[in-house]
């Protein structure tokens, strides 16, 4: 059983994309408007008090570039692009 500081490190890994293979995230330095930073701090605070700025824009992020199709989303499995015969099963 996991406890809830575990669940809650796993939400915010599942949230940020946090892979357990083992990748290393690329770290980037981001300057935002007055305006964007309260907007990110009120959604920390009203949908992830939890998360640190760092994870809470990586979130958004994912969520963003999912929702438009730049990246996978957990349930979609692999691209057909990135099929081959090594991961044919």
């Amino acid at each position: 059983m996991i406890d809830g500081r575990m669940r809650q490190k796993h939400d915010i890994d599942q949230a940020i994309g946090n892979s357990p293979t083992g990748l290393q995230p690329e770290e980037l330095t981001l300057e935002l408007s007055p305006d964007l930073a309260a907007a990110l701090d009120r959604f920390i605070e009203r949908e992830h008090p939890e998360m640190t700025r760092s994870e809470a824009m990586a979130a958004a992020f994912r969520e963003w570039a999912t929702a438009r199709g730049l990246v996978a989303s957990a349930d979609d499995g692999l691209r057909p692009e990135e099929l081959n015969a090594s991961n044919d099963g």
